[in-house]
């Protein structure tokens, strides 16, 4: 435990770079990784937040106190947790992403605000996700994931009588397609978006969103360690109940060092809130 240590908190320069992050990362997915539309999205701001030391949360029906990454001892289970248990109309519903400032459901202009690392969240209910990859002026590159063809899902049989998930990635009936590559690209003249030769974004109810990375960093409490303190006295403070000194202590492992009794002035803490 935990999964990862939070060591910053999202900024305007590290969400500028978890977008480059995905201008590469998503590409290169493309033909090789099998996954839905949600997990690809999850796992893509997942990779870079758990290599810079980030704070995240995964919310959805059958977790809606949300799943983070203190809880997990490494990446691994914790996107096994996310991505198994999360559909493309969770990230919405829970407030896991909200709308790109300046654009609206439906409306096609909205493309023209896209970034790499944005989402578009298509038709009414959402079930679908695309991640957003590179843009120009007249073209919106995006990387997706989809459900296998039905004739290589698990069949009703092995479903009731063996332990299959198809929504976990580790299972070989896993239901997630190979991640494509496609785009929304302008036509100048007629003033539409079009994908695959039709208004996808304008007939299904595209969403432009982004992830709310200013929500995420609600999640900690940034704290700098003052002379005399000791965890147990943070904990009293911070979380208002001195017995959780260990969640510090365990969330912060890599600053404090092995003896939990080192905790010096100076130092910078993340606290988990929950």
């Amino acid at each position: 435990m935990p999964a990862w240590e939070i060591k910053k908190l999202w900024s305007d320069s590290v969400i500028a770079a978890y977008r480059t992050f995905v201008s590469t990362a998503g590409p290169k997915k493309s033909g090789v990784l099998r996954s839905t539309c949600e997990d690809l999205a999850i796992r893509l701001v997942s990779e870079f937040a758990a290599s810079e030391g980030l704070p995240l949360e995964i919310k959805n029906e059958s977790n809606k106190d949300g799943i983070i990454p203190r809880k997990f001892a490494n990446l691994e289970e914790f996107l096994d947790s996310a991505l198994t248990s999360t559909g493309a109309r969770d990230l919405a519903n829970f407030n896991t992403v909200k709308f790109v400032a300046g654009t609206s459901k439906g409306l096609p202009s909205s493309l023209a605000k896209a970034k790499s690392g944005d989402l578009i969240l298509l038709y009414d209910p959402i079930h679908h996700v695309q991640v957003v990859t590179s843009t120009t002026a007249t073209e919106v590159k995006i990387a997706q994931g989809n459900f296998r063809p039905e004739s290589e899902q698990a069949g009703t049989l092995r479903k009731v009588f063996t332990d299959v998930n198809q929504n976990r990635p580790s299972d070989s009936y896993y239901i997630g397609q190979i991640v494509a590559q496609f785009s929304h690209v302008f036509d100048p003249k007629a003033g539409t978006w079009l994908y695959n030769g039709r208004e996808l974004f304008k007939d299904d109810s595209g969403r432009l969103m982004i992830w709310d990375f200013d929500a995420w960093n609600d999640l900690v409490v940034k704290h700098t360690v003052a002379k005399d303190e000791t965890l147990s006295s943070i904990a009293l403070k911070v979380l208002k109940n001195g017995n959780l000194w260990t969640r510090i202590y365990e969330s912060n492992k890599g600053v404090i060092g092995a003896d939990s009794n080192k905790v010096r002035p100076g130092m910078t803490l993340f606290i988990w809130k929950k």
